[in-house]
C-alpha cells in the first residue's frame, strides 16, 4: 500500500490488495473489539494512508456494487479467514455489520423504525427494506410464528438483540408475538390500552400525550398507533359522508362519545401525503388571492418556485366534477376550506369572471369605450381582445344553431349586455374570422382607398391595422402573393378583374425598399 499520500483513504482493488496488511488491521480490530464484525464505514487510521477495513470486509464477504471490485482470495487465505470466524459470501450477499450500519443510519435520518419492504437507500442502492424483511422473517421463524419455508436470513442472536434495542423488533418479542400478528380490532381492548397509554404519557409530562405515532406498539405487542390512526381517519370519512376502509371501525354513537370523553380526539390525526399536498395548495391559493384579489388562476400559471398552481386548480375542479358524475361525495372538509378561500369550482365561470373583471377595467381606462380590438393585450398579459373576439363569434354561432367555442349562458349574455358589450361581428379581424362582409374584395378595396386618402400612397406596412382591427397590411401581402398564382375558369376572370381595379388605383405590387420617405405610423387612427 502506498504510504506517500497522507490523510487520504485508498480505494482497495484486486491489484493493490495486500492480504498481510489486511490481516494486520483485522487482528488489531479483533483484539480491541473481540468480534469480526467490522462496521462498513470503519477506517484504520494507524497508517498515514488510512486503510478502509470496513469497506474491504464488505468487498470480501458480499457481491460488490457497481463502484466496487470483488477481491478474490486464494484457498489458503480463505481458510485463514474461516478459522477466524469470517463468513465469506454468507446469506446471499448479506453482511451483518453493513446491515446494522444502514439500520442505524435509517433511524437517525427518518426518526422512525418503520421500514417499507420496497425501501432502497438511494446513495448506495442498498435494499434495506428487503434485507430487513428477510431478517425479521428469520426472527419470526426462530419464534415459531411463521413457517420455515418463508424466505429469510439467519443471523446471530447479537444482531437480533441490536435490532430489539433499536426498536425495530420490539413488536415481535416472545410475549407479544401473537398479539402483534393479529390485526383484528376489538373496541374494549382498544379502550383499555388507550387509557393505560394516556396515563403513562401524562405521568412523564409528554408534549403531545394523545397522539401516538402510527408505528407505536405497546410492550405487550398491541398496535395502538395503527388502530388510533385508522379510527380517527374513519371518523373523518364518516363526517365527510364517505365509507371507512373497514367496517370494524364504524362505531356506534355511544362508543364515539366514550372515546371523546377519553380525549381521543385531542391528538392530531397524522396526515397522509394527499392531505399535505392539499394543505400546500390551499396556502398557495390563499397567497394568490392576496396578491391578485381573486382565485381565477390561469391554467398555465406557475409560482416563482416552480409550483404549478394552475394545474392543481384544474385537478381539484376535475375531482369535484368526477364526484358529481359518479354520485360520490366530495370531502366536506376540503370543500369547506376551498369555499372559505373563494375557490371557483366551474372552469367556464372562472373564465367569464376573469373576462368581466378585465373588460370593466378596460372601459374605465379607455373613457368607457366598449369595442376591444382583437390585438389588445392588458398590462398583466391577459389577451382581452382575443377573448372578446371569441365571445362575439360564439354568440353568432349559437344564434345560427352551430356549436361554439365558448358556451355562453343566458346569465353571461345578460351581464355582457349590461356592460354594453358590442355583438356586431362586422368589426372582427378578417384574418381570424373571415366573415362574409370582410372577406370580399370590396371591403378590402374601400379600406385601401381610405389609406391612400390619408397617406397619399399605397405602401402599407405589414403590421398596419385599421381602427376596427382590420389587418390591412397583411391583406396587401396576400394580394401581392396571389398575383403570381395561376387560376382557371371563373376564378381567373374574377382575379383578373380585381387585379385591374387595383392597378387603376395605383396598387404597389412590390414592397418599396426606399426608406428615405417617412413611413406612415403603425398606430390605429383615433
Amino acid at each position: 500500500m502506498n504510504k506517500n499520500t497522507k490523510n487520504q483513504t485508498t480505494k482497495i482493488t484486486q491489484r493493490n490488495f495486500d492480504f498481510d496488511e489486511f490481516m494486520d488491521c483485522l487482528t488489531i480490530w479483533m483484539m480491541r473489539n473481540n468480534t469480526t464484525h467490522v462496521p462498513y464505514d470503519y477506517v484504520d487510521t494507524r497508517y498515514d494512508t488510512h486503510y478502509p477495513l470496513g469497506h474491504v470486509m464488505r468487498q470480501l464477504t458480499i457481491t460488490p456494487t457497481k463502484d466496487d471490485t470483488k477481491i478474490v482470495l486464494t484457498k489458503k487465505q480463505q481458510q485463514v479467514l474461516n478459522n477466524l470466524g469470517v463468513s465469506l459470501n454468507q446469506n446471499n450477499s448479506f453482511y451483518a455489520p453493513e446491515f446494522l450500519w444502514q439500520i442505524k443510519k435509517f433511524a437517525e435520518t427518518h426518526k422512525t423504525t418503520h421500514i417499507k419492504p420496497e425501501y432502497v437507500e438511494r446513495f448506495t442502492n442498498y435494499p434495506l427494506g428487503k434485507k430487513f424483511q428477510m431478517v425479521k422473517n428469520g426472527f419470526l421463524i426462530k419464534q415459531k410464528a411463521i413457517p420455515k419455508t418463508t424466505p429469510h436470513i439467519d443471523v446471530d442472536d447479537s444482531v437480533y438483540a441490536e435490532l430489539i434495542s433499536l426498536g425495530f423488533l420490539s413488536a415481535y418479542t416472545k410475549q407479544g408475538i401473537k398479539t402483534a400478528k393479529s390485526i383484528t380490532f376489538n373496541y374494549d381492548q382498544f379502550v383499555s390500552h388507550w387509557v393505560a397509554y394516556c396515563a403513562k404519557q401524562l405521568k412523564v409530562h409528554a408534549p403531545d400525550p394523545y397522539n401516538p405515532h402510527r408505528t407505536y406498539i405497546t410492550e405487550d405487542g398491541y398496535k395502538l398507533g395503527e388502530f388510533t390512526y385508522l379510527l380517527r381517519l374513519s371518523k373523518r370519512k364518516i363526517e365527510n359522508g364517505e365509507m371507512p376502509y373497514y367496517k370494524a371501525y364504524t362505531l356506534t354513537q355511544e362508543q364515539w362519545q366514550k372515546l371523546a370523553k377519553l380525549n381521543f380526539f385531542e391528538g392530531q390525526t397524522q396526515k397522509r401525503k394527499s392531505d399535505k399536498k392539499f394543505d400546500e395548495f390551499c396556502d398557495r391559493l390563499a397567497q394568490y388571492k392576496k396578491e391578485f384579489g381573486n382565485t381565477l388562476v390561469p391554467d398555465t400559471y406557475v409560482c416563482e418556485d416552480g409550483y404549478a398552481l394552475g394545474t392543481r386548480v384544474t385537478y381539484y375542479r376535475k375531482c369535484k366534477n368526477k364526484s358529481l358524475k359518479n354520485n360520490t361525495p366530495f370531502p366536506k372538509d376540503r370543500e369547506k376550506k376551498l369555499n372559505e378561500i373563494g375557490f371557483a369550482w366551474k372552469h367556464h365561470d372562472a373564465i367569464m369572471e376573469d373576462f368581466f373583471e378585465h373588460y370593466k377595467q378596460y372601459k374605465k381606462t379607455h373613457n368607457n369605450k366598449t369595442f376591444v380590438s382583437n390585438s389588445y393585450v392588458c398590462e398583466d398579459g391577459y389577451r382581452l381582445g382575443m377573448h372578446a373576439t371569441k365571445i362575439r363569434l360564439s354568440k353568432h354561432k349559437l344564434d345560427l344553431g352551430k356549436p361554439a367555442q365558448v358556451a355562453l349562458t343566458d346569465q353571461n349574455i345578460k351581464t355582457l349586455n349590461s356592460l354594453g358589450f358590442p355583438w356586431e361581428i362586422s368589426k372582427i379581424s378578417d384574418k381570424r374570422f373571415k366573415t362574409e362582409e370582410k372577406a370580399n374584395f370590396k371591403y378590402f378595396f374601400d379600406k385601401l382607398v381610405e389609406y391612400k386618402d390619408e397617406f397619399n400612397d399605397l405602401q402599407v406596412p405589414f403590421g398596419y391595422r385599421c381602427d376596427d382591427g382590420y389587418a390591412l397590411g397583411q391583406k396587401v401581402v396576400y394580394f401581392r402573393q396571389r398575383k403570381n398564382k395561376t387560376f382557371e375558369g371563373a376564378n381567373k376572370i374574377l382575379v383578373d378583374t380585381q387585379n385591374r381595379a387595383l392597378e387603376k388605383l395605383g396598387f404597389a405590387w412590390e414592397e418599396k425598399t426606399d426608406t428615405s420617405k417617412k413611413q406612415p405610423t403603425l398606430k390605429h387612427k383615433k
